[in-house]
């Protein structure tokens, strides 16, 4: 079955591609039609889902050339043969295209926000979609969305008018004109008029030839369910396990888009769901209008919840999440439409506020670029005793556009909530949440006090000349210098920071290391220079096979890169001058002749490591120099034919139907307070009635058999050598609910912990659908704490406050309810 391509995927291929157009043709004109006669035959014509693309679009970028060379020596011996004609456009002709431009251009004016401006930038502005959402403050999946949602109507529009033949009303802009204009293939476009125009064809182009959804395909059914899988794979998300000190978040994720397994995570049979949607009383709420979303936040359908507050419905494959759509009720946690036909999905809903304003600093001047964040009381649904398993948290974040003004269009109502604004080299600023609506906020943003460990200092480029916009960080802390390149970092927010680091775009980033006194703590100065290198470099080469054939689709990427903050996730140097699509773990893809280029390194040796993803075969080789052009890595791992196993409880006996995936640590960097990681995912599948799984073509070590599901905790265990493959076995913990509740006084303890028969603390987890937050202690608020998951064996609670023990108590856990435990 052909793919289908996603747009800007296609377009990260055109600057290689009109590099090879130009060795071809010569003249840059015919170079760029070369291009998008080659995009369009993408678009229209996709190759089968297991061709690589880039390979795949070399090839007919060859053949097109081959035809265009055909078609030009034609050309020329008709020219010779036959009496010149006049070549130029009747009258009649320009004024059909001036009005058939002029149509679209209104079409597209007369959209509703946020589909016309989205639209807009995209096209007529040339902003790539992760611009748009850094611009409009929403994430990048719904910047796709929109553009979906806005070429669809288009579309119908066009249906509409002009009848089911409507594609014949652009052929004007189309005719003798780039099929994937200038805009596209990333050419300034040098005024106005030229803008304008070029993003009309570009939308013509996207309505005829992309084969976007039309308006009732977006608005209510997912994409076709693929052909079910011989092997009964289905994917399996990525683990990312997040640690900081005795806590962490852990994660799991779909797989990345051209991972193994990717195109698996729309499941072949239909799912029902049946869930309820309540509010913060616990009062189970009828007529609450909801929609279904994909995790794109795309929306794939719309119901209404009945009587009870309950809701049923046969969900489209690619379903992820249940939200409102109630003007009235803003989402406070969704609804995971991931979860076992034996579990209910609970909505929990909150009168809805919208909210605007601006962030400046004290003398009133806008801060463009800060953040407005929604924080949730962290006890929040403890008091309703409903298990939240299978729902799922959110976020509420905007950034602060050039005039220094946010908007949150979409919050719940929440007493105790608080919104904080926060910029590098400002203290935070923290209000409680308004109780109504408004788009008066004003958040004024004040710079540290005098008397904390201020360091001021300027970001220069090579010639000596002032970086505005420069990324300054010491730990976890981050500055971005102002029109001056001027910044200040406050070094008392982290745990002596050994380092302050520069990085801007096109230039390699400063590291200012201090000395140290006598006692080893760093001594910062009270104001740097901090001056940035020349452009970044990049790494290129080859991976191999045992047998040195190329190994076409492996990931290749730095293991070691330069850590330059944490802003809502880890920010790497190399990812911020290299890569622009992907923000943590920035791995690039081999072609078909094994090669790959890893851009934005600096001039240093770096550990660099690849692996193959459908069998998480992975090479690491050190101390690469950064510029290399002649990198050689080889996949020789040693491979199991088959892995066959089981998933039992304790007791020895099977558990069914839980999700078994492969995956191996990829990157992983040290953050103050603990470490940020990331795992790559291969094949995955569910058990069997009798808990058995198996897989092909497994590594002997280095990865690891993870089980996870509904029923059980999270259990993991690595293949080592020397283990037997056809009788592997992970051993998992059934999941046990448990809340805590103290009699009055209930300020008796603030925190529990769980002990089990041998005294070993257990893991406690706060589960939010493939979310969870995991501590060895929860925290008791008013004398309560949350519903906690842990394993089987609980055998004591221990009750603490301010650290001291103050009292334990024995207690026995059953499995299939939530036990409520009285101190």
């Amino acid at each position: 079955m052909a793919a289908r391509f996603d747009l800007d995927a296609l377009l990260a291929e055109t600057r290689w591609l009109g590099d090879l157009a130009r060795q071809l043709v010569g003249h840059r004109h015919d170079a760029e039609e070369l291009v998008q006669e080659t995009l369009r035959t993408a678009i229209e014509r996709p190759p089968a889902t297991d061709r690589p693309l880039r390979g795949w679009l070399r090839t007919v970028l060859l053949s097109r050339s081959r035809d265009r060379h055909r078609a030009e020596s034609a050309r020329c011996l008709r020219e010779h043969t036959a009496p010149a004609g006049d070549a130029a456009p009747s009258t009649l002709d320009v004024v059909v295209k001036a009005e058939v431009h002029r149509e679209l251009v209104n079409a597209v004016l007369a959209l509703e926000e946020p589909h016309r401006s989205c639209l807009l930038l995209r096209f007529f502005e040339n902003l790539p979609p992760r611009a748009i959402a850094r611009r409009t403050a929403v994430p990048v999946a719904t910047v796709h969305s929109r553009l979906q949602r806005a070429l669809a109507m288009l579309r119908s529009r066009y249906a509409e008018t002009r009848g089911p033949r409507w594609q014949k009303a652009l052929a004007p802009l189309l005719h003798r004109a780039p099929l994937i204009p200038s805009l596209l293939l990333g050419v300034s476009l040098v005024n106005a008029l030229g803008k304008v125009t070029l993003g009309a064809v570009a939308v013509a182009v996207a309505i005829v030839f992309w084969p976007w959804p039309n308006v009732a395909e977006v608005q209510s059914t997912g994409e076709a369910a693929p052909p079910r899988q011989d092997t009964a794979l289905v994917a399996a998300p990525a683990a990312e396990r997040t640690h900081a000190g005795a806590a962490r978040i852990e994660r799991t994720e779909p797989p990345a888009p051209d991972s193994p397994g990717a195109n698996d995570a729309k499941q072949t049979a239909p799912r029902v769901l049946r869930g309820r949607v309540i509010d913060l009383h616990g009062t189970c709420l009828a007529g609450i209008a909801l929609a279904v979303h994909d995790r794109g936040e795309r929306e794939l359908g719309q119901l209404v919840s009945e009587a009870g507050g309950a809701f049923e419905l046969t969900l489209p494959p690619a379903a992820d999440t249940i939200v409102s759509r109630d003007p009235r009720w803003a989402t406070v946690l969704e609804g995971s439409a991931r979860v076992q036909a034996a579990n209910q999905s609970t909505v929990v809903i909150a009168p809805r506020l919208e909210l605007g304003g601006r962030v400046t600093d004290a003398r009133g001047t806008p801060l463009p670029g800060a953040a407005v964040v929604l924080h949730l009381p962290s006890h929040l649904g403890a008091e309703l005793g409903i298990l939240l398993d299978y729902s799922v948290a959110r976020t509420w974040r905007a950034v602060c556009n050039a005039e220094g003004r946010f908007r949150l269009p979409d919050v719940p109502s929440v007493e105790n909530a608080s919104l904080t604004a926060s910029l590098g080299g400002f203290e935070p600023r923290i209000t409680a949440l308004p109780a109504a609506s408004t788009d008066l906020l004003e958040l004024v943003l004040d710079r540290p006090r005098r008397d904390t460990a201020l360091v001021e200092g300027l970001v220069v480029d090579p010639w000596g000349a002032a970086v505005a916009g420069a990324r300054v960080s010491a730990g976890g802390a981050v500055s971005i210098t102002d029109a001056r390149g001027g910044f200040t970092i406050d070094l008392a927010k982290n745990e002596a920071p050994a380092r302050i680091v520069a990085v801007a775009r096109g230039m390699q980033p400063c590291t200012f290391v201090p000395e140290r006194d006598a006692a080893g703590v760093p001594a910062f100065p009270a104001r740097v220079v901090l001056q940035l290198g020349a452009p970044p470099l990049s790494m290129r080469g080859r991976v191999v096979d045992r047998a040195g054939r190329p190994v076409a689709g492996a990931r290749v990427w730095v293991a070691d890169p330069l850590l330059v903050g944490v802003e809502g996730d880890v920010v790497l140097a190399e990812t911020l001058l290299g890569r622009t699509d992907r923000p943590f773990w920035a791995f690039v893809l081999a072609d078909e002749a094994g090669a790959f280029q890893i851009d934005g390194l600096l001039d240093r040796a770096y550990v660099v490591r690849a692996l193959e993803p459908a069998t998480l075969s992975a090479v690491t080789q050190q101390g690469v120099p950064g510029g290399s052009s002649d990198v050689e890595l080889r996949l020789d791992a040693e491979l199991h034919r088959e892995l066959r196993g089981r998933v039992t409880a304790r007791d020895g006996s099977p558990i069914a139907d839980v999700s078994v995936k492969l995956h191996r640590p990829a990157l992983e960097v040290q953050v103050p307070g603990g470490t940020r990681d990331e795992w790559a995912t291969g094949a995955s599948m569910r058990t069997n009635e009798l808990g058995e799984f198996r897989f092909a073509n497994v590594p002997v070590e280095g990865v690891e058999v993870f089980a996870s599901g509904d029923s059980i905790q999270f259990a993991g265990r690595r293949i080592e050598p020397g283990i037997d493959p056809t009788a592997f076995v992970l051993q998992a913990d059934r999941r046990v609910h448990l809340q805590i509740e103290l009699a009055p006084p209930t300020d008796r303890a603030d925190r529990v912990r769980v002990l089990d028969a041998a005294g070993k603390p257990m893991v406690l987890r706060i589960m939010r659908g493939e979310t969870s937050f995991t501590n060895t202690a929860a925290t008791l608020v008013g004398g309560r704490s949350q519903i906690l998951s842990l394993g089987e064996g609980a055998a004591t609670a221990v009750f603490l406050r301010s650290g001291v023990e103050v009292g334990r108590m024995p207690v026995q856990l059953a499995v299939g309810s939530v036990n409520k435990v009285r101190y």
